[in-house]
């Protein structure tokens, strides 16, 4: 059984578009991008096939298979056997991006489309990007697949949430951001480790309930983040303004 090529990104943004961009350029034709943030992933995608000049198109369960610009719904697309026959009929370079596809690849007739359509990518410039979590992989695409995981996001991806959530929350309610540049980062280093999701979870809740973003937040998205890492397995979460010896306590 030939398994699937499995990469690790750097884990710095323009780090990983640049590893993905490369997969690509280099004929990978199915990549298998491992994520729950869809959205985040989607946008990752779409800037990195405006850097590549290539056509983006996705599909999702709802929507069916779309480019950028169209935003009804394509209803004979939306059975993922007919969107693949579709993008196997196109032959038209292109980053396709099939969202939360995995649960269908124990479908024999899917999995077959997949490795006909990605197959074109093998010659055609862009790739088939499947994200969400990854299944076992059925045999008849596992040599042509590659499985890429998505990093967590870096404190630029959060310092612009922070900036965009200050900015759209603004508009509809009164928020005062009262941050130093050291405050900024401090709540930025706290955040690391959360999806993007879950800190704008985090941070909308911290600005709604008394109006500002200030360094009193800081300690709210601590416990925050630790409730979170606790209901995910981790038993234990310290905060980044503690220090390795806080942590260790005193040497004996």
């Amino acid at each position: 059984m030939v398994p699937p090529r499995r990469c690790y990104a750097r884990g710095v943004a323009e780090d990983f578009l640049r590893d993905l961009e490369l997969l690509i350029r280099s004929r990978h034709p199915l990549i298998f991008l491992e994520t729950e943030e869809k959205d985040r992933a989607q946008g990752l995608l779409l800037h990195l096939a405006d850097r590549m000049k290539l056509p983006f198109f996705t599909w999702t369960r709802t929507k069916g298979l779309r480019p950028k610009e169209q935003l009804a719904a394509d209803k004979a697309s939306l059975a993922p056997a007919e969107a693949l026959k579709k993008v196997e009929d196109s032959y038209r370079p292109a980053i396709i991006n099939f969202q939360g596809l995995g649960d269908d690849l124990g479908n024999s007739m899917v999995a077959t489309r997949l490795r006909d359509a990605a197959q074109h990518y093998q010659s055609l410039a862009g790739s088939i990007v499947v994200t969400g979590m990854v299944p076992e992989l059925p045999n008849v695409i596992r040599p042509m697949s590659t499985v890429v995981e998505l990093p967590l996001p870096t404190a630029g991806e959060f310092e612009t949430l922070v900036e965009h959530l200050y900015r759209d929350l603004g508009e509809r309610h009164a928020i005062e951001m009262h941050l130093t540049r050291g405050d900024l980062e401090q709540l930025v280093d706290n955040l690391s480790g959360l999806t993007l999701l879950e800190a704008e979870k985090v941070l909308t809740k911290a600005m709604i309930e008394d109006g500002r973003l200030g360094p009193s937040d800081i300690r709210g998205v601590i416990d925050a983040k630790q409730a979170i890492l606790e209901r995910e397995g981790l038993l234990e979460y310290y905060p980044v303004e503690e220090s390795f010896e806080d942590v260790a306590g005193p040497a004996h």
